[in-house]
């Protein structure tokens, strides 16, 4: 069953011209209009965790936000569970919830007092907002931190606080706009089990600059880029439409490289005591070598499948990377920020 399906979106934004431009150009720009969106159609199943991937500008936020009703598109259609929520804008914010990068939380409150505050602007009573904030600050361990105001807290504790709030109304759709960027890497370790868990019960929707975090997480993704989808499907299927190959990485005893040549296909690169070979089957190429070399000369073998980094890469052109397919952001995200 689709929770959310999305026909033929689209949605532009007028051209911002600056002031000092010639009044003819500025004349001619001023009617025209970026295109976020260009008619794009996917469906999402119910407990799917589904990603959005693209660099800046591909227009995934914007998508995210038409889902979201934070945004209306100039045309196509949005419906959740059945529901068209560009009519009908109430049923997504009393069904689903959304974390944006800025987060929603208000600095000046403590953590138990931004939960109340929004449990009672979601029509919560006074017992019910009572019940449900104990609820949510005993599942996410706030005890120590909950009445610390959010200013005081760290960027991971101010994200958990962000998600907790967009659990208010228990949503069964949750959408997670970049949820991890400028957190460190125990939190996002951190966050990630969180989403699996939240996974159990809910519908997933990810946008990410993390490819590594997409493949580890989702279950079904789409890659967009200048507003159009160019790939669709699980992260195995997306990586078998590429032509990138694996990567097995040999370290051999002391041994010579002419003996190290003979024992390997004519494909492998060697370089003192190490090989490396960049096959479309790793796995079952690597098997083959283990068991024909004998166990005296190899000392270890590593086996790369093909990323889904790497076909990022290579559908949209966005960068290049070792013959290892060795690549540290291809999507241009944010650092970590170690005070996080």
């Amino acid at each position: 069953m689709s929770v959310i399906k999305v026909e033929n979106l689209r949605k532009n934004f007028p051209l911002q011209v600056e002031g000092n431009l010639l009044t003819k150009v500025k004349s001619r720009l001023a009617n025209r209009q970026f295109e976020a969106v260009k008619d794009i159609d996917f469906e999402v199943k119910k407990k799917d965790f589904f990603g959005l991937l693209g660099s800046n500008g591909a227009g995934k936020t914007v998508t995210l936000s038409c889902i979201s009703t934070l945004l209306i598109p100039d045309s196509g259609s949005i419906q959740v569970n059945d529901v068209d929520i560009i009519k009908n804008p109430f049923y997504f914010r009393e069904n689903a919830n959304i974390v944006l990068s800025d987060r929603l939380v208000y600095s000046k409150l403590n953590v138990k007092e931004n939960l109340q505050f929004y449990s009672r602007l979601y029509g919560l009573g006074i017992q019910e907002t009572k019940s449900r904030v104990n609820s949510i600050i005993k599942e996410f361990n706030f005890g120590e931190i909950s009445s610390k105001k959010i200013e005081d807290l760290s960027n991971g504790q101010k994200q958990r606080v962000a998600i907790a709030r967009a659990l208010v109304n228990e949503p069964s759709i949750l959408l997670l706009d970049e949820p991890t960027v400028g957190i460190d890497a125990n939190f996002q370790i951190e966050l990630h089990d969180l989403f699996r868990e939240l996974n159990k019960t809910k519908t997933l929707l990810l946008t990410s600059h993390y490819l590594h975090e997409v493949e580890l997480l989702c279950n079904k993704v789409i890659v967009m880029k200048k507003g159009i989808i160019i790939a669709k499907g699980s992260p195995d299927e997306i990586i078998s439409k590429t032509k990138k190959k694996g990567c097995i990485k040999l370290e051999f005893n002391k041994i010579s490289s002419a003996k190290i040549k003979e024992l390997l296909p004519k494909n492998a690169v060697i370089s003192g005591c190490n090989a490396t070979l960049l096959e479309s089957k790793p796995e079952i190429i690597a098997i083959d070598l283990v068991r024909s070399i004998p166990k005296k000369y190899l000392k270890s073998i590593e086996v790369k499948k093909p990323s889904l980094e790497q076909a990022f890469i290579e559908l949209t052109g966005e960068e290049k990377e070792n013959e290892c397919g060795e690549n540290t952001n291809a999507l241009g995200g944010d650092e970590v920020n170690e005070n996080a």
